[in-house]
């Protein structure tokens, strides 16, 4: 560009501030490729949140423990239980909520059939999705991944320390204050790799031991025996809160809710003549449902929307010999 070029002058030349500018973009990309945009709780790919008026008694609990510290003792909440009780739907529900209040650092939903399972995507997603949120955080993981983009596809101990601990420690030293604190993690039972899911678990749980990171976990997932065991360690039960979501007939109430509102939507968008549905078609779904509120109930709503009314109905009424014998279980798979 310049061959033989003499006796002039550059004013206020910026190529070395293109040039480092790329190299911040690239550093970002890196760690964008390395991530799993579609486990967000605010991809295209997310789950439901809870039906308006249900499971408010988790949801309430969560978010207080999350925006007001009123646990600062157990920053882990583990939520567990079968699948198909809505753990995933409370997990969304509480993602937005957190985020409404400029609280949450990021949210990751494990999905297998989705292929969302890989764990070393887990910690390169969760800090994508806080580096969109925070610039003081993103200008510095820039710089850390230009200078070794290999911390992508380091073990899970080495992504955590050069994603937040190193980091995190830059920012508190400059006295930065961190609002964003809540981390959600959906699903940790459909990670690939059991010894990952456990390894995940005890990372976090030494971070807040050793108070290198000012974050609090809400992990949800299945009763898996590996999974019990881990949070039952002297070590990360010290830090963890526990709450159970069961199979119960307590929450007809809320199956009821869910199913008279969505069927009178699917009623609406279909033109079905009322009374649709009628009280004794709710109460015969909601025996075969079990207590298994997003079990049956979200897979009975996504079923009436393919087949007839009359149908429905019929199938329905043959149904009410009994919950014991009920001839349709393809209306209870697992849906977590």
């Amino acid at each position: 560009m310049f061959q033989n070029a003499q006796g002039f002058v550059m004013n206020q030349p910026h190529i070395s501030q293109t040039q480092v500018s790329q190299v911040e973009k690239q550093g970002l990309k890196i760690l964008l490729e390395a991530s799993l945009p579609a486990a967000a709780y605010d991809s295209s790919e997310h789950p439901r949140n809870c039906h308006p008026g249900t499971r408010m008694q988790y949801i309430d609990q969560i978010v207080n423990w999350g925006l007001e510290g009123s646990d600062p003792g157990h920053r882990i909440f583990w939520l567990k239980g079968p699948a198909g009780v809505g753990k995933s739907a409370i997990s969304q529900s509480c993602a937005e909520m957190f985020a409404a209040e400029k609280r949450l650092a990021a949210a990751f939903f494990f999905s297998r059939p989705n292929q969302r399972d890989n764990p070393q995507c887990l910690f390169t997603s969760i800090s994508y999705q806080w580096a969109s949120k925070r610039k003081s955080y993103a200008e510095i993981l820039k710089t850390t991944i230009h200078d070794d983009p290999t911390i992508v596809n380091k073990e899970l101990h080495h992504q955590f320390h050069h994603l937040f601990v190193s980091p995190l420690q830059e920012l508190a030293d400059k006295g930065e204050d961190i609002a964003e604190r809540v981390i959600i993690i959906d699903g940790l039972d459909e990670c690939t790799d059991m010894a990952a899911q456990r390894t995940i678990v005890q990372i976090i749980a030494a971070s807040i031991r050793n108070n290198t990171t000012p974050f609090i976990w809400l992990i949800c997932s299945c009763l898996e025996p590996h999974l019990i065991a881990t949070f039952k360690s002297t070590q990360i039960s010290a830090v963890t809160h526990q709450e159970e979501l069961t199979v119960s007939r307590a929450i007809d109430n809320e199956i009821t809710k869910y199913l008279t509102d969505e069927l009178a939507r699917v009623g609406e968008e279909y033109d079905i003549p009322v009374p649709w549905p009628c009280e004794c078609d709710i109460d015969i779904l909601i025996n075969l449902s079990g207590g298994r509120l997003f079990t049956s109930s979200v897979t009975t709503t996504h079923w009436v929307q393919k087949i007839s009314c009359k149908l429905l109905l019929l199938l329905l009424r043959v149904s009410l010999r009994g919950r014991r014998n009920t001839p349709y279980p393809s209306l209870t798979p697992s849906i977590s």
